[in-house]
C-alpha cells in the first residue's frame, strides 16, 4: 500500500499547475546595472558606502576573513587611497608568526 500511495501522490503533484498569486500579474521592470556584464564596473561610491555600513553595523557580528586590506585600494573596488587603507588597517590587530621561537604574535 505504501508504494501505491507514493505513486499516486507523485502523479498528483506532477499534474498540478504552478502556484499562482492572487491579483493581476505584475510586470517586472528591466534594470540596467553597471555591473551586468563580464566587463561591467561597480559604482565606487556605492562600494564605499557599503563598506561604511559594514564597518559600523555588520562588523560587530560578521568578520571578513577573506578580505585583505590591499583589496580596498584595488581598481574595480572601493579604490580607497593607500593612506585611507592605512587608517582603516590601524584599527585592527593581526595574528602573525611564528617568530624565531615558534610563537604566534599580534601586530598592528
Amino acid at each position: 500500500l505504501g508504494a501505491v500511495a507514493i505513486v499516486v501522490l507523485g502523479a498528483m503533484f506532477l499534474t498540478m499547475g504552478g502556484a499562482k498569486a492572487a491579483g493581476p500579474a505584475v510586470e517586472l521592470k528591466e534594470r540596467d546595472w553597471s555591473f551586468d556584464a563580464p566587463f561591467g564596473t561597480f559604482d565606487r561610491s556605492a562600494l564605499r558606502r557599503g563598506y561604511k555600513v559594514y564597518s559600523e553595523v555588520c562588523a560587530a557580528c560578521h568578520a571578513m576573513d577573506l578580505m585583505k586590506f590591499r583589496n580596498l585600494a584595488q581598481p574595480g573596488g572601493p579604490e580607497f587611497t593607500e593612506d585611507e587603507v592605512k587608517v582603516i588597517a590601524a584599527d585592527y590587530t593581526i595574528e602573525d608568526g611564528p617568530d624565531d621561537y615558534g610563537d604566534m604574535f599580534e601586530r598592528a
